[in-house]
C-alpha cells in the first residue's frame, strides 16, 4: 500500500503564520489579563503545530529522496549495510507517522499525538538525526566514486546511483552519457 504524504498547502500555513503573529499581538495587548490564559494556550498550540510541520517537512523531504536509495539500490545496501539496516528502520517509523497524520484529521491533535511517551516533535528531531547519519555516509560513499573517477563530479547523485547500480552493463548507462 502507498503511504500519502502529509502536506499543508500555501494558504494554510499562512493562516498558521497570520494566527500566530495575532496571538503575539495579544500577548503584548496591555488588557489581556482577562484573556491572558487563553492567549498563552493558543501560543503553545501554534507553536507546537509550526514546530511538527517544519520537522515533518524536512523529514519527508529527506526520507523520500533517501527511500529509492536505501530501500532500492542493490549497490548501497551491500556498500552501506549498516546505514542500509538503520534506514530500514527509520522507513518503517516514518510510515506509521504517515498514517497517524493521514488518519488524523485534526492537525493540533496529530501534533499533540504522544508515540510511546515522547511527542511527535521529539520523535521527528531523532527520525531527522538518525536521516542526517545515513546521508552522511552516502554523500561519503558517492565522494569516494567521484575521487576515483572525476567525470562523476559532473552528474547528480540520483544519476550517479543508477550508474554505479548497473555494475559493468554499459548498455544499461548509456542514457546517462
Amino acid at each position: 500500500p502507498s503511504i500519502k504524504l502529509l502536506e499543508i498547502n500555501e494558504d494554510q500555513y499562512a493562516t498558521l503564520e497570520e494566527n500566530m503573529q495575532q496571538v503575539q499581538t495579544m500577548i503584548r495587548n496591555k488588557y489581556k489579563a482577562f484573556y491572558e490564559e487563553q492567549i498563552n494556550k493558543w501560543k503553545v498550540e501554534l507553536t507546537e503545530i509550526n514546530e511538527v510541520w517544519v520537522a515533518l517537512s524536512d523529514a519527508q523531504k529527506t526520507w523520500t529522496f533517501l527511500e529509492s536509495l536505501f530501500i532500492g539500490s542493490d549497490e548501497i545496501k551491500k556498500e552501506l549495510p549498516n546505514e542500509t539496516e538503520q534506514f530500514v528502520k527509520i522507513d518503517q517509523e516514518v510510515k506509521e507517522i504517515l498514517k497517524v497524520g493521514n488518519n488524523t484529521k485534526n492537525i493540533l491533535k496529530f501534533s499533540n499525538t504522544k508515540f510511546e511517551e515522547r511527542s511527535l516533535l521529539d520523535w521527528l528531531k531523532d527520525i531527522l538525526a538518525r536521516l542526517s547519519v545515513c546521508e552522511k555516509a552516502l554523500n561519503t560513499f558517492m565522494e569516494t566514486k567521484r575521487v576515483d573517477f572525476p567525470r562523476f563530479y559532473f552528474m547528480s547523485s540520483v544519476d550517479l546511483l543508477d550508474v554505479l547500480s548497473k555494475g559493468n552493463n554499459p548498455f544499461s548507462i548509456n542514457k546517462h552519457i
